[in-house]
């Protein structure tokens, strides 16, 4: 008589729930608590963060009849979102609601829940902006202007990413976005499972305008993290109707020597 298998109590599955979109409808997905991160199965899947409701992700084809893939969404409160998607012309349902609490589940990217307000942010965010540089060869540098991360702070649940605008060219730089995400260290050839979006929970300082022959310094705050090897912290910046764009690539080693800051 063969031994039966034995159990493992501490390994559980989510049971993703099924999601239909489209190409030509965009549907909603609400959340209680602000969207953090987002992982697409498929770059024939677009998902996007509203820029002035943060609770709110936008989805919907970039292919019509994509073949099914998934999506992972994670909220500030530290919750995991697991959807199955599928195509369909016209979905049974374009507004989603997500009150109730999904059981959470490890990630390979490890935070925590954000607990930290708006008078915590300013104050860190205060104190940073007048550290000097304590971070060094995380920079980029062309066009005659510099992006640079000067320094990783940590307090509580959130990273703070000092960063500076140097525009040394004889025209001013307007920001369409910063933008934050993991991917794998090699970025030649992408697959879509590797690229997690990670929305700031604070900006502090000039990230608009760089006039020309100027220096803007800022302050963006996301969820502590910590990365396996084979991932990368990239930041990156892009010009609004323009062709100068900036990329940053934080290894974990840096992540893990962020400075603590006092409480």
């Amino acid at each position: 008589m063969s031994a039966q298998p034995e159990i493992d109590s501490s390994y559980s599955t989510i049971v993703p729930r099924r999601l239909q979109i489209s190409y030509y409808k965009t549907s909603c997905l609400m959340f209680s608590y602000p969207v953090v991160m987002v992982d697409r199965g498929s770059r024939e899947v677009i998902a996007q963060i509203a820029k002035n409701a943060d609770t709110l992700l936008f989805v919907k084809a970039n292919k019509v009849n994509f073949k099914e893939t998934n999506m992972s969404v994670i909220t500030a409160d530290g919750r995991f979102y697991s959807f199955i998607l599928n195509y369909a012309e016209n979905p049974k349902g374009l507004t989603h609601l997500f009150k109730k609490p999904v059981i959470s589940t490890q990630s390979p990217v490890a935070f925590g829940a954000v607990k930290t307000n708006d008078e915590e942010f300013r104050r860190n965010s205060s104190l940073i902006l007048q550290y000097k540089r304590s971070l060094h060869a995380v920079s980029e540098h062309k066009y005659e202007m510099k992006f640079l991360l000067k320094g990783l702070y940590v307090h509580e649940d959130a990273m703070y990413c000092q960063l500076e605008i140097q525009n040394h060219s004889k025209i001013k730089y307007e920001t369409d976005h910063i933008r934050f995400y993991i991917r794998d260290k090699r970025t030649a050839r992408r697959t879509a499972s590797q690229e997690i979006e990670m929305k700031p929970l604070y900006v502090f300082g000039n990230i608009k305008t760089i006039d020309q022959q100027s220096i803007a310094d800022c302050i963006i705050a996301i969820p502590a993290l910590t990365l396996p090897d084979q991932k990368y912290l990239f930041i990156e910046m892009l010009e609004k109707n323009g062709g100068r764009h900036f990329l940053l690539k934080v290894g974990n080693g840096k992540i893990l020597n962020a400075k603590l800051l006092p409480d």
